[in-house]
């Protein structure tokens, strides 16, 4: 069985309910995919790294399988790309 979860910084209070909604559920963490995106206020090097540990901590977890950027307005990605890389 599967199970993915879609959640992202830009969505209004998802990723706390979410951590609350995998406590609540019982399963444990390694049998759930956690994907969520890095709000577009976030890029840049320094902010990316901030995001990141938000996110961690938003959703009381060690670890987040998928992390991608949100947005399509941007002038240079790469800078949070580099940090989400260095990161790993």
């Amino acid at each position: 069985m599967h199970r993915l979860i879609d959640t992202a910084q830009g969505y209004h209070n998802s990723e706390p309910q979410v951590a609350e909604a995998i406590a609540q559920s019982g399963i444990p963490r390694s049998e759930i995919f956690i994907m969520t995106k890095l709000h577009p206020r976030f890029l840049g090097y320094d902010t990316t790294l901030e995001a990141i540990e938000m996110s961690l901590k938003s959703l009381n977890t060690d670890y987040i399988d998928l992390f991608l950027i949100h947005s399509q307005q941007w002038t240079n990605p790469w800078y949070s790309c580099m940090v989400l890389a260095d990161y790993i």
